[in-house]
């Protein structure tokens, strides 16, 4: 049997079947493709609820991940305001905000703490292992292939950070060559799932590709949400 050569998906009985019946499937398979790709973009560009919360205040978390804190001993991520709030309580120091556990005194103890969050499935913990492997900091060695294999991890497992970070693994070629598909497929998977910064990168792609209302409209989507910064 004959296979379409584009979709590879329709079968035609011979060759004169296939020439008999290929503009009529032509057609067809335009319209798919428009209609797959409104989708897309319909999902691409909606409006996303508002980060996760606070566990302690209950504000939305600020869309700049330098203005919270993740808590290797509980797995929570928690507001800066509430952390210098701890600090400036009676208890002080450097207990964590929520659970009152007193902070790490070495690499090790970070890591084995995120390890533990790890096994009971926190993407934020395997995102922040990743990290360590990609920096090479928390005595671990720069592992570009291993900050990969747990991103990808950390994203199934829900945490939209993740999928920017492959985007920009991608687009920078950190131990890989540059690859630009891989790189708007990943910051489109991370903006579908409420990224801001991907959102703002996929609208420099548009600007530099000369879609500019596109490029307007993926920006303006991330400025919408609160970020205003071109930083990665």
């Amino acid at each position: 049997m004959n296979s379409c050569n584009k979709c590879k998906e329709v079968k035609y009985c011979n060759a004169a079947c296939k020439k008999k019946h290929r503009s009529k499937h032509k057609k067809a398979r335009e319209e798919h493709i428009r209609r797959a790709a409104e989708l897309h973009d319909k999902q691409l560009f909606k409006d996303h609820p508002p980060n996760e919360e606070c566990p302690i205040c209950f504000l939305p978390l600020p869309i700049d991940e330098s203005e919270s804190c993740f808590a290797s001993c509980c797995g929570k991520v928690i507001c800066d305001g509430c952390m210098y709030a701890m600090e400036d309580s009676e208890e002080g120091g450097d207990l964590c905000a929520f659970c009152r556990v007193p902070g790490v005194e070495s690499d090790d103890e970070q890591v084995k703490r995120v390890k533990k969050l790890m096994d009971k499935g926190n993407g934020n913990a395997f995102q922040h292992l990743a990290c360590y492997y990609a920096q090479g900091t928390c005595g671990m060695s720069q592992d570009w292939e291993k900050a990969r294999e747990l991103w990808l991890q950390a994203g199934e497992l829900g945490c939209a950070g993740a999928y920017h970070n492959l985007g920009v693994y991608y687009d920078d070629g950190h131990g890989v060559d540059v690859d630009k598909k891989s790189t708007i497929y990943y910051y489109e998977i991370a903006a579908m799932k409420g990224d801001v910064k991907s959102r703002i990168n996929l609208g420099s792609v548009e600007w530099k590709a000369g879609n500019y209302d596109r490029a307007v409209l993926r920006r303006s989507k991330g400025r919408i949400q609160g970020w205003s910064s071109d930083k990665r």
